[in-house]
Parts: structure tokens; sequence; C-alpha cells
């Protein structure tokens, strides 16, 4: 009967399915984190040879980010001069802002502003420039009032506050890029010092060369205990190590030891004594 066979098939249907071999869902593996590569240098040798390659395009580049936030507020560049970049306000009331080469922010203020020509590429209509009244020849200046000093801090005020951490990171940039030039020319000012007994300072030059190494000496032990005074330190205590420990008039142990103790935070000098 019909019905019979097609209960037949529908147990064989049944059956080839049941004997398909069943494929497992693939496992995938977590991704395995990066890991940071040891260097081997501590943390002040870190920033000692992060302080020395400290450059210029460090400064460009936080100087842009700076320009970049204050675009987004609206603030759009008028022109770059003597390292720093002047940027006009949204509002002709508010202004231009002058970040300058040294991370401040100086600002300008209009006191009028003039009527320009209605229609783009159009002539000059000189009478409607200058809004002169042409029965009694008068020349006025079509001004526009601007708001109380109140309300121009405030907004200055609000920019300061939005592009805050840029300005910090500018600043910053600039301070390790002057560091990174002090501790480059430091060899050479030492070297200038050993050979002349000029100071780092310009002072009165120092006649013998135990005076300049007393002088080295001093300065290495007044170093701030910071990160910035530490790696002048290790600039010192290498030119030490490669110049006066070669000399005639080396550091002796006592004298390292007098210098140590001058400091609180346990710096050595670690030379090589004679």
């Amino acid at each position: 009967m019909w019905w019979v066979w097609l209960l037949t098939v529908s147990f064989a249907q049944e059956a080839s399915k049941a004997e398909e071999p069943v494929v497992p869902e693939p496992v995938v593996e977590p991704a395995e984190e990066p890991t940071q590569v040891d260097d081997g240098l501590t943390d002040e040798e870190a920033f000692y040879e992060e302080i020395v390659v400290f450059g210029e395009q460090e400064v460009a580049e936080a100087r842009s980010a700076v320009v970049r936030s204050m675009n987004e507020l609206g603030w759009r560049v008028v022109r770059r001069e003597d390292g720093g970049v002047v940027l006009r306000g949204p509002e002709p009331w508010m202004g231009k802002a002058i970040l300058t080469s040294t991370g401040d922010m100086d600002w300008t203020t209009p006191v009028f502003a003039g009527r320009a020509p209605k229609d783009a590429g159009g002539e000059y209509d000189v009478d409607e420039i200058l809004d002169r009244v042409p029965t009694t020849g008068t020349v006025g200046i079509q001004s526009t009032p601007f708001p109380g000093g109140r309300k121009v801090q405030a907004v200055r005020a609000g920019l300061m506050q939005e592009i805050e951490p840029e300005m910090l990171a500018y600043r910053s940039a600039i301070q390790k890029r002057a560091l990174s030039q002090s501790i480059q020319s430091l060899p050479d000012r030492l070297d200038v010092l050993w050979a002349t007994g000029q100071t780092l300072d310009g002072g009165e030059r120092l006649p013998t060369e135990q005076a300049r190494k007393d002088y080295v000496l001093d300065y290495w032990a007044s170093r701030a205990d910071s990160p910035e005074g530490r790696a002048v330190m290790r600039t010192v205590r290498t030119w030490l190590q490669y110049t006066v420990q070669e000399s005639g008039t080396p550091v002796t142990r006592s004298e390292a030891a007098a210098a140590e103790a001058r400091r609180t935070d346990g710096a050595r000098l670690d030379l090589t004594y004679p």
C-alpha cells in the first residue's frame, strides 16, 4: 500500500541522518595579549634615554594637537610667526589667541569691526565701505558693540579649560626639549670648564683643576631629586669617569663620599678610583 511505502521511505531517511558524522564546532583559542619586551632599563634610565632623544618633532606634534583642539572649538589659524600660532575666534569680539613658542597663550581684543563689502568678488564701493553720508560728506565707521570684559574672560577661560590636557602636553614637550638640549650640550660645556676654567653659569674663571673638579662635584651634588635632576647627574657622572678620572687630578674616594653625603636620595657616583 502507498502508506506503507511512504512510512518505509521516512524511516530510511531518518536512519541515514543518524549515520551522518557530527562535525564539532571549531575551537577558537583566545588571543594572547602582547608581551612587553624588557629592554633592561630602569625607570630612571628609560627617562634619561627619552630625554636625550627629545627634539623639535615632538614639540611640533604637541603644538599641532593644541591647534586641532582649538579648530574643533571654532578657532581658525590666521598665521604662524616666531614659532607660535595666531588663531581667530569664532566671533569677532573674541579677538585672537596667540599660542606662543614658550607654551603660553596670549590674547588680543579688537577695538571695533569695520563693515566689509557685501558681495565677494564684486567692486568696492568706497562710500558704502566708509559709510559716507553723501549730503554732508562726513565719514563714519560702522562698529559692532562688544560684550563686557567678563564675558570675554569667561569665553577664554572656557577655552583654556577645554584644551588644558593639550596645553599641558605642549608645555611638557617644550620643557623636555630644553632639558634634552641642555643634556646634549653639557659634556661640551664641561670640557670647556675643564680646559679654561669657565663655569657653566658664566661666572668667574676657576684657575686650577682642583677648583674645577670641586665645582663639578658641587654641581652634581646640588641637582634636584627628580627624574630631570637625575638625568643631569647621570651625564655629569659619565663625564667625570671619562675625563677627570683619566686626568692628573682624579676624584678621590673621600671627595666622592663628601659629595654623596650631601644628597638625601642615596645617589652614588660609582666612579673608578685610582
